[in-house]
């Protein structure tokens, strides 16, 4: 099971996991965009190496992959509703996996702010979250911030699709579990793209995630951009948006301020 690490001194971290489901490639599109931005030169990437760490485990069900399963592993589990007790011998990634978050969590010198689990939804369009109710109104509230900033910051992302809820059927799912371990600082979510096509605000016209389609929308994501990289420049760009949201989210001026001295120097 790969893990990366992009890092540097002690930081917050942002821990990102992906294709639990195998049939859910675009997930695997969505982690390997993440990882192009975060090691890029774009200013938000920039800033956002400086002051936190990713850990990315980017697929989770490698055999159910390999046997070109849809939602299986290899030993015919769902491995996203087995968090709760993972056996190191039938579900050993997510055994692997959640070992490491509780070594962080309970680490004085780590803290793990957010958990994001990628997924691929085949009916809706845009992307979207799940997140976890809480008893504490506060924290409840405090869970729907990011979701909110993403929507602000990305023309795909939907805020109107996002959910939260605590289904009994989902506790053993990854955001569920690890939303009920971990504390009030830490931020927990599934994060679901659409397999094919998204709406931009203000408009009804789905956009399909393609090159071709992206052009023909007059999207601003792919003017000026070369036409053999246009498709991965709508990632990266998309990916910005979100990073910008995740950047925006930790409350601190400081790294709010680096991020516009990159972008502006003269400030």
């Amino acid at each position: 099971l790969n893990l990366l690490s992009i890092e540097g001194a002690e930081k917050k971290v942002v821990f990102i996991t992906g294709r639990v489901h195998p049939g859910e490639t675009p997930s695997s599109f969505v982690c390997q965009g993440i990882i192009d931005f975060l090691v890029s030169q774009h200013p938000i990437a920039r800033v956002l190496r400086e002051y936190l760490v990713f850990k990315i485990a980017p697929m989770l069900n490698p055999d159910g992959v390999y046997l070109g399963n849809y939602r299986c592993s290899l030993m015919g589990f769902d491995l996203n509703r087995h968090w709760l007790d993972p056996s190191p011998w039938v579900h050993p990634t997510l055994h692997g996996v959640k070992q490491l978050i509780i070594q962080m969590y309970n680490d004085p010198k780590t803290s793990l702010e957010f958990y994001i689990d990628i997924h691929a939804h085949s009916t809706m369009m845009n992307g979207f979250m799940y997140g976890n109710i809480f008893e504490d109104e506060e924290r409840f509230q405090r869970q729907a911030i990011f979701p909110k900033l993403l929507c602000q910051n990305a023309e795909d992302f939907s805020y109107t699709s996002t959910s939260f809820n605590r289904d009994a059927v989902k506790a053993g799912t990854g955001r569920r579990f690890l939303g009920g371990l971990l504390d009030h600082t830490s931020y927990c979510y599934t994060l679901e793209v659409s397999f094919y096509s998204y709406i931009i605000g203000g408009t009804t016209a789905a956009v399909p995630y393609t090159e071709e389609a992206c052009i023909l929308s007059r999207s601003p994501l792919c003017l000026n951009q070369p036409s053999s990289s246009q498709e991965h420049q709508i990632w990266k760009d998309l990916l910005g948006g979100y990073f910008l949201a995740c950047l925006i989210f930790q409350k601190d001026y400081s790294v709010i301020l680096a991020y516009f001295k990159v972008i502006a120097p003269e400030l």
